[in-house]
């Protein structure tokens, strides 16, 4: 194995730890709205809104958390997806 296939499977190797860890943040938000949810459908007044805005926030974290995992992720040429 060359030195430059070496430098390539190492660059790969961080792209998908760093996609990992963002992926691993997804999940972890995801987690956070399914556990409130519930609770913010049975909860009145000033909670609801308090667990809604909280489950927004999450969202949020969610779809950055996947943004970025996207940019590490490339296809069979080394093209980011």
């Amino acid at each position: 194995m060359t030195e430059q296939e070496e430098d390539e499977l190492r660059s790969e190797l961080r792209a998908t730890r760093t996609a990992n860890a963002y992926l691993f943040l997804a999940i972890e938000a995801l987690g956070k709205v399914v556990f409130d949810m519930p609770r913010a459908l049975t909860t009145h007044g000033q909670e609801q809104a308090a667990l809604q805005d909280a489950i927004r926030k999450t969202t949020l974290e969610l779809d950055e958390a996947l943004k970025s995992a996207a940019k590490c992720i490339w296809d069979e040429n080394g093209n980011p997806l």
